[in-house]
């Protein structure tokens, strides 16, 4: 049993070949013609004492077409389906309205059909919207004239309820397939969407070259602690570090080797950073680091066991093995002078730094 359910259920999910086809769309279009199939089916049992010969025939050319669109939905060409299926459905509901009276409701199904081909993207809006008022017109004139011949003549028996509930039944799932189906590909593109803003928003934060924050990512993690401050008073400082004779590192080995200089150290920062704060690569071959949550005599201890672990990591490149130190300066943040001057004194004690020989931390 469960085999057999499987196997139902591969073939009617079965992925289209084309790739500009929809395969959602075209497994709802085979559940819904499924669904018709029975339903009409169902209808022509019930009701085929008390209709005429020829609907009857309308009934089973209905159930024959709903066949050929339920195969056609497999040959790619989903689009032909949907809006054979809505103009079949619409013809369908209207012809028994007119048959047996407003009664049932059986003009009110074939509102569904615009829901279809309005929720499907592809097409014009025209197009739709003509569809749509066709449609309303139809109804409201079927409405007016439904009932005003022999062939109303259903009245208040077991055929009359079955029909009745039946038609509620199947308004209802109908209804149901549609939104559920809709629901979940909005669903679907919403989460696609906001996965891809996400992916953006990270790609605009982040540093291409050394995979750290970018300046403009740090100025906006900078205001938050500044703000915090003022609220919780949790102490942070602010760094701003230098690469030694960087310039002399391009122009002697290259590019590639300065590059490769500035990943190998974006490394040293994060494993080094990882409980104390954030970094990021401010420009060029500068870096801002912020330590959060302790007073700048304790960060100094930390930034010359940093300045010490860069000179130890080995830094070897196209058969060459460099040299690297860095310069610091540190200012510890103060609500009082304010964030920029509090960045711009980090930025001033990094070129004292420089000035008295570089591999240092000036505080």
């Amino acid at each position: 049993m469960k085999t057999l359910y499987y196997k139902i259920k591969d073939f009617l999910f079965r992925d289209v070949k084309r790739e500009n086809e929809a395969k959602d769309t075209a497994i709802l279009l085979r559940l819904l013609t499924l669904l018709s199939t029975v339903y009409y089916i169902l209808l022509v049992v019930v009701s085929f004492r008390c209709l005429p010969v020829w609907s009857i025939l309308f009934a089973v050319a209905s159930i024959v077409l709903m066949i050929v669109i339920f195969s056609s939905s497999y040959r790619d060409k989903t689009a032909i389906c949907l809006y054979s299926y809505s103009a079949v459905s619409a013809i369908f509901f209207s012809v028994f309205a007119l048959i047996s009276g407003t009664n049932f409701g059986f003009q009110y199904i074939a509102l569904f059909s615009i829901f279809l081909v309005f929720f499907r993207t592809e097409g014009t809006l025209a197009y739709k919207y003509t569809y749509a008022i066709t449609t309303g017109i139809l109804i409201a004139v079927i409405t007016l004239i439904a009932g005003t011949h022999d062939y109303a003549k259903i009245d208040q028996s077991f055929v009359f309820k079955f029909i009745l509930m039946l038609n509620v039944v199947y308004a209802m799932i109908v209804a149901i397939m549609i939104s559920r189906f809709f629901c979940l590909k909005f669903s679907a593109s919403e989460h696609k969407i906001l996965q891809y803003s996400k992916k953006l928003e990270q790609l605009a934060s982040v540093d291409a070259l050394t995979g750290l924050q970018n300046r403009r990512s740090m100025m906006q993690h900078l205001e938050k602690l500044a703000k915090n401050y003022e609220n919780s008073e949790i102490p942070f400082s602010i760094v701003i570090a230098d690469i030694d004779h960087f310039k002399s590192v391009n122009d002697t080995y290259g590019h590639d080797t300065g590059d490769y200089v500035l990943k190998k150290l974006a490394e040293v920062f994060r494993g080094f950073m990882a409980e104390r704060g954030h970094v990021a690569r401010w420009g060029g071959e500068e870096f801002l680091f912020t330590f959060e949550g302790n007073n700048a005599d304790y960060i100094f201890v930390e930034l010359n066991n940093l300045k010490t672990l860069i000179k130890d990591t080995r830094f070897h490149f196209n058969d060459f093995d460099l040299n690297i130190t860095m310069t610091f300066g540190l200012e510890e943040f103060d609500s009082g002078a304010g964030l920029l001057n509090v960045i711009s004194k980090a930025d001033q004690k990094l070129y004292i730094g420089k000035e008295q020989g570089r591999n240092r931390v000036i505080y």
